[in-house]
This record gives C-alpha cells, sequence and structure tokens, in this order.
C-alpha cells in the first residue's frame, strides 16, 4: 500500500522484473522505492507491446532482452537516477512521443538501442561517468547534457541529433 516500503539497501543487488504475456506494466509503485545502491532490471517480454517503465526513484537501470521498454514519465529530480543506465543487446529503451527525460549520474551503456525522440539525458555525476556501446545513428541522443564537473568519458563514437551542452 501507499506506506509501504521496499528497501533495495547498500548491497547492490538485482531486482529483476521478469514475466511473460500481454501487459505493459510489471512494476507498480505505490508506497515507497529505496534504491540504494541496487539495479532494477527489466526483462519481461508483453506479446501486446511494449514494456512500461515505472516513473520511480532509482539507482541504476538496466534493460534486457528483445523488447522496447518505455518510459512512463521524467526520469528526473527526485525520481533522477544517482546511478547508471545499461541497455543489453536486443533490448530497447524508448523515452516516447511524450519526450521524456533522464538524470543519470552514473555510467551510461548502450548495447542495443535508444530512441531519444526529442528527450534530454543529463549526466550530472560529480565523479567521472563513461558512455560506452551504441551512440550514433538510431541510437543518437537527441539532446545531450553534461552537469556538476565530474570527468565525462567516451568509449566509442556518439552523436546528437539536436544539442551538446556542457555546464560545470
Amino acid at each position: 500500500g501507499s506506506s509501504d516500503t521496499l528497501d533495495l539497501g547498500s548491497s547492490s543487488y538485482i531486482l529483476t522484473l521478469a514475466n511473460a504475456g500481454a501487459t505493459a506494466t510489471v512494476f507498480t509503485v505505490l508506497g515507497t522505492l529505496t534504491p540504494g545502491t541496487s539495479t532494477v532490471k527489466y526483462s519481461a517480454t508483453n506479446s501486446g507491446g511494449n514494456i512500461n517503465v515505472a516513473t520511480t526513484t532509482y539507482s541504476s537501470l538496466q534493460f534486457s532482452g528483445a523488447e522496447t521498454y518505455v518510459l512512463t514519465g521524467h526520469l528526473t529530480g527526485s525520481n533522477g537516477l544517482s546511478g547508471g543506465v545499461t541497455i543489453d543487446s536486443g533490448a530497447t529503451l524508448d523515452v516516447t512521443a511524450s519526450n521524456y527525460n533522464m538524470d543519470v549520474a552514473g555510467n551510461w551503456t548502450n548495447n542495443g538501442d535508444f530512441t531519444d525522440q526529442a528527450g534530454t539525458v543529463t549526466l550530472d555525476g560529480s565523479t567521472q561517468q563513461t558512455l560506452s556501446g551504441q551512440m550514433t545513428a538510431s541510437s543518437s541522443f537527441n539532446r545531450l547534457t553534461f552537469l556538476n564537473g565530474g570527468a565525462k568519458t567516451f568509449s566509442g563514437h556518439a552523436s546528437t541529433t539536436d544539442a551538446l551542452t556542457i555546464n560545470s
């Protein structure tokens, strides 16, 4: 219920959300999710379409399997990620036509596809962040913003379709 808390702790646990069927929503947060330093891994399949990514507080997110995962709201501010994003081979992360934005304090690893539409990805870590994997063509960033002075390291080519903004 609304007064319940799921505490993932600070032991780098992985909460895997796996479901097969015709449902788009595999994770609903009615109470409080305390992510600690853990990863929430979406690895569901939906025979009827995409999988919704709940708008809540996460440390790190991982997307796995041959599926498209769609944001249902901005992952910014109090819902920004204190960790990183990993998109595994075969998986697609889509910010949707609503152009939801993401704040990421950890690394960005894309071995699948990222559909940024007209959204913004802000890398706001105060320590070094590494961007790796697919970051060109269909996985280009629309707007990519760097904040908070932590070094940003690219391990491959990257492109934006709108703007790259660097702030200290």
